[in-house]
């Protein structure tokens, strides 16, 4: 096997990886109301290779345009906050659950899958919710 097939492999797997790792991201940013900077790498990570695998960094939605006034109207609120310790969190959320709304978009392809993911997302939000309890 060549280099540029397993790293290939690699990156299909990691694309494969996106929802569990952003549920155990989110799990730990519900429990300590941070996210690290590795995270974020990671996400990146997952992002280029869907990129490089697929040849597009997701799929469009009709959603696109409401997410990204959404972003940015964190950042801007951010900007302006006069505590941004108490404001990064939810720019943390916001961010999160951008990017777990566009991984289930790319993720699911089938009414199958999408039955397999509404019962997942069910349990994950169930189990956030115990842990944002804690």
């Amino acid at each position: 096997m060549s280099a540029l097939a397993f790293a290939r492999q690699v990156a299909q797997w990691l694309v494969r990886f996106e929802i569990v790792a952003l549920t155990a991201i989110y799990f730990y940013f519900v429990i300590s109301d941070s996210v690290p900077l590795a995270a974020f790498v990671l996400l990146a990570l997952i992002w280029l290779a869907r990129w490089w695998t697929t040849g597009t960094l997701t799929i469009a939605t009709a959603f696109d345009l409401p997410i990204a006034i959404l972003l940015v109207g964190s950042l801007v609120s951010l900007s302006v906050s006069t505590n941004g310790s108490l404001s990064l969190p939810k720019v943390y959320g916001v961010v999160l659950s951008a990017a777990i709304f566009y991984a289930v978009v790319n993720q699911i392809a089938t009414r199958r899958a999408l039955a397999s993911a509404a019962f997942w997302l069910a349990l994950v939000g169930a189990g956030i919710a115990l842990a944002g309890l804690i």
